[in-house]
């Protein structure tokens, strides 16, 4: 294949180097390098060497490259994908930021608040754990587990936040949700 390369010109080149990489996917175990992103068929290939699990810098460089590619919702996706391969990377205040924006597109996405949490977990973020946990409670359609979401960002604008009046609404809403759900109802009607 180099060889070939070499002996042609530049259109012809970048075509080459699209069969090489094509032929070195399907036939290696090994994932093959990245070819330049100089077109569409270029971007596809690069995210099909990419594959769910590798070296998430790889990923989200090839799903950045490919996501103008795709229509609407599945750019929505990608974007996704790209939030949780940084946070894979441990790129975790850039993956926040990511979440941050893709919850602001497409506020009934379960993932992306569930990304959004788990990022601020890790970066101490409180106000935007407790956003988030109130937020995934909305989007449950199991009681019991929105229940325990509403109590988990009741807990933190009681503890950390200083936020009685938030916190009781969540509690309530975690009680309304899951009425079994003693600590919630000892919290709210016991403090």
């Amino acid at each position: 294949w180099s060889l070939l390369e070499q002996r042609t010109t530049d259109r012809p080149q970048s075509q080459i180097q699209l069969a090489s990489a094509r032929f070195r996917l399907m036939s290696d175990s090994a994932l093959p390098a990245l070819v330049p992103a100089q077109c569409p068929q270029a971007r596809l290939l690069n995210l099909e060497a990419s594959r769910p699990g590798c070296d998430p810098r790889r990923r989200r460089q090839s799903l950045q490259q490919a996501s103008s590619l795709f229509g609407e919702a599945d750019q929505r996706l990608s974007s996704i994908l790209v939030a949780f391969n940084l946070l894979a990377a441990g790129a975790v205040e850039e993956a926040l930021n990511a979440f941050k924006d893709v919850v602001a597109r497409d506020p009934g996405s379960v993932s992306a608040w569930e990304g959004l949490r788990l990022a601020a977990e890790v970066c101490g973020d409180l106000p935007a754990v407790a956003q988030a946990c109130e937020s995934l409670g909305k989007c449950m359609g199991d009681g019991a587990l929105a229940a325990e979401l509403y109590e988990q960002a009741a807990v933190l604008y009681l503890a950390e936040l200083k936020d009685e009046t938030h916190a009781e609404r969540l509690l309530n809403m975690a009680v309304t949700s899951d009425i079994s759900r003693q600590s919630a109802f000892d919290r709210l009607f016991r403090r």
